[in-house]
């Protein structure tokens, strides 16, 4: 509401200002009141200047409000959708089954996002944070269910026209342009993952070196990307309506039970309805 009053106010102020440069190039010496054309002709340039400046803080300050409401409603949008996902997938919560929707963006958005969520205690974000390269390319958090965990995360997933630069499931995804499910991983915890310093550390651990290796981290620096460690992982990649790649909407779950494994093989039905509201959202995000 302020917004739009300060943007109506300099919309009013340009129709000042242009009735006043209209008049000022109008009149000329002789005309009356003297007093008014004295100060329209002497001051005419700085009026002209004036209005410029002000027509194009009103067509700027629009143009932003247009682009951020618009997002805002995509958001808005978007964070229906997933929560409507994780009902009827999960009807008793999603808790521990988290689906998470990410958007390719650039290492310097990560970056800014990064220096605005992560909280000062956190060391192991702030060095996969200091990691990043502002010219690459990342699958960053976009958005999460509201009753997931992590829904200002600032995990990002590098990726690349290089297979081998793709990190993380999500990444892996990416790399493939199309679906991937992992399942029935090793139970590992955090606490154990940020006693490893070295690549060396993690080789020596077989339990982490597995659950490295299938879950496509390339290095021990990747794992101080995450905070939880899910034991099942399907995604599939999100396209926009002209068919180009825009980001991936993954579910991590951290049940001991796999929710789309059924009598060893994958849930038709869960698949379907995942992929199905995958369509939905590269539509809405085109």
């Amino acid at each position: 509401m302020r917004r739009s009053r300060f943007i109506a106010g300099l919309s009013f102020l340009a129709t000042v200002l242009g009735a006043a440069v209209a008049y000022a190039v109008r009149v000329k010496q002789g005309d009356s009141p003297a007093w008014a054309v004295n100060i329209a002709i002497d001051h005419r340039a700085a009026l002209a200047l004036w209005l410029l400046a002000v027509t194009f803080m009103v067509a700027a300050l629009d143009f932003t409000r247009a682009y951020f409401d618009a997002r805002h409603q995509t958001r808005f949008v978007l964070d229906r959708i997933l929560g409507e996902l994780s009902k009827t997938l999960f009807p008793q919560g999603g808790r521990h089954n988290r689906i998470t929707l990410f958007n390719c963006t650039s290492g310097w958005r990560v970056l800014a996002w990064g220096l605005v969520r992560v909280p000062f205690g956190k060391r192991h974000k702030w060095r996969a944070l200091s990691r990043l390269t502002w010219s690459g390319r990342y699958l960053g958090v976009y958005l999460r269910p509201t009753d997931s965990r992590g829904r200002k995360s600032t995990a990002a997933f590098r990726v690349s026209d290089e297979s081998s630069e793709c990190e993380g499931v999500a990444g892996r995804i990416w790399d493939l342009a199309g679906q991937w499910m992992i399942y029935d991983l090793p139970k590992i915890e955090s606490r154990d993952l940020r006693k490893i310093a070295s690549q060396q550390e993690l080789e020596a651990n077989p339990l982490v070196r597995d659950y490295a290796a299938k879950t496509n981290m390339l290095n021990f620096h990747t794992l101080d990307v995450c905070d939880h460690f899910a034991k099942h992982f399907y995604g599939t990649l999100i396209r926009k309506s002209d068919g180009s790649a825009w980001g991936v909407l993954l579910l991590d779950s951290f049940e001991d039970l796999c929710p789309f494994i059924d009598n060893g093989r994958p849930s038709l039905s869960f698949v379907q309805r995942f992929n199905d509201y995958a369509l939905i959202i590269g539509k809405i995000v085109s």
